[in-house]
C-alpha cells in the first residue's frame, strides 16, 4: 500500500495499489476537509469508473470488458475496416462496447470503498463519477453500477452538487476542443458524468466553484495531470489518487485469446437471443462494419461465431 511521506501536499498525486483504495480515499478527504475549515459541504469526491470504481468480476478468468481490453481491441482492430480512418474504427469499437458492457458484471475495486464514501456522504460531502465513456454507454453503465450491488458488495452513493447541466456543458465546451468531428458532448445521469474521452481536468474546472475542496481518483495518470494543471489555481484544496491496483491486475492477467472468447460468446448469445437491450440487434441490422470485420476474422476459431457470420454476410 503506498503511504504519504512528509512531503505530501494538495497538488500531489499518490500512488496507491490493490487494498489501499479506501484508506487512502478517507485520509484525502481529512485533509481535504481542513482546507476548507471543517465544513464538509464543500468536499467533492471525483470517481473515475473504470479499474477506479469498478472493476471485472473474474479478471483471472478473463479480462474481457476491461479497459485493458479496450485499449487492445482498438490498438489490434484500427485497420480492421478496408477504407475506414482509425478514428472512424475507433467510434464503432466504442459503440459496439456500448451494447456488450452492460453483460459484463462488475465489483469494487475495494470492498471497503462503500462504506468509506457512503460515511462521508452522510457528513455532506458531494461524490460524483466522472468517466471516459462516450453518452452512449449511459445503459450499460447503469446495469453495470446495477451489478455492483447484485453482487452483494457496498456500493458507492453518487450524490451530485444539483448542477445546472447545461451551463455545466457551455462553459466546459468554451474551454475544450475536441479533437475529432461528430464528438457528442458531455453527458450527466444520476450523479455520472459521461466525457466522452475529454480533457477531465477542464471538465472539473467547469464543474466545481472555487470555494469546493476536490479529491480526484482516476487509474489513468495523464486525467490526474490534467486535473492538477487546471485546478491548480482554481480551488483552496485539490488532491489526486493514482489507483492502480486493477491495472496491474489487468496487466499481469491479461490474454488476447481468452478475451476474444469470452467476446465471442457474448456476441454469438445476444446474437441468438435478438437481444435489444443495449443496442446490438440495431447494430446487426444494420450490419456495422466493425462488428462485420471483427467477426469476419474470427469466425474460424470460434465457432459458436457462425450464426451470426452468417446474418453479417447475407
Amino acid at each position: 500500500m503506498s503511504r504519504r511521506g512528509d512531503d505530501w501536499g494538495p497538488s500531489r498525486i499518490e500512488r496507491v495499489e490493490e487494498g489501499g483504495l479506501a484508506e487512502a480515499i478517507n485520509a484525502h478527504l481529512t485533509d481535504a476537509l481542513e482546507a476548507v475549515r471543517g465544513d464538509p459541504t464543500k468536499l467533492v469526491l471525483v470517481l473515475d469508473l473504470d479499474d477506479t470504481y469498478i472493476t471485472v468480476r473474474d479478471p483471472e478468468a478473463t479480462t474481457f470488458g476491461s479497459s485493458k481490453w479496450l485499449v487492445a481491441l482498438i490498438d489490434d482492430y484500427g485497420d480492421a475496416v478496408p477504407g475506414m480512418g482509425i478514428m472512424d474504427v475507433q467510434d464503432q469499437i466504442l459503440e459496439l462496447c456500448s451494447a456488450m458492457l452492460g453483460h459484463v458484471p462488475v465489483k469494487p475495486c475495494d470492498p471497503a470503498m462503500g462504506k468509506v464514501v457512503q460515511k462521508w456522504k452522510e457528513r455532506g460531502a458531494s461524490v460524483i463519477g466522472a468517466t471516459a465513456r462516450m453518452n452512449t454507454c449511459v445503459a450499460s453503465t447503469l446495469a453495470q453500477l446495477r451489478s455492483v450491488e447484485a453482487g452483494g458488495y457496498d456500493t458507492v452513493p453518487f450524490c451530485d452538487l444539483a448542477p445546472d447541466v447545461a451551463a455545466v456543458q457551455e462553459k466546459f465546451s468554451s474551454m475544450w476542443r475536441p479533437g475529432w468531428p461528430g464528438w457528442p458532448g458531455v453527458h450527466h445521469k444520476d450523479g455520472v458524468w459521461y466525457l466522452s474521452m475529454a480533457n477531465k481536468g477542464l471538465f472539473l474546472k467547469s464543474y466545481l466553484d472555487k470555494g469546493h475542496a476536490c479529491v480526484f481518483i482516476d487509474d489513468s495518470h495523464h486525467h490526474l495531470v490534467a486535473a492538477q494543471e487546471a485546478l491548480q489555481y482554481h480551488l483552496p484544496y485539490h488532491s489526486s489518487i493514482h489507483y492502480v491496483g486493477a491495472t496491474d491486475a489487468m496487466a499481469a492477467s491479461y490474454c488476447a485469446h481468452a478475451a476474444a472468447e469470452a467476446m465471442a460468446a457474448l456476441l454469438a448469445d445476444l446474437h441468438a437471443r435478438q437481444d435489444a437491450a443495449f443496442g446490438f440487434r440495431n447494430l446487426v441490422a444494420r450490419k456495422q462494419p466493425f462488428l462485420r470485420a471483427w467477426v469476419r476474422r474470427n469466425v474460424a476459431r470460434f465457432q459458436e461465431l457462425q450464426a451470426l457470420h452468417a446474418t453479417l454476410s447475407a
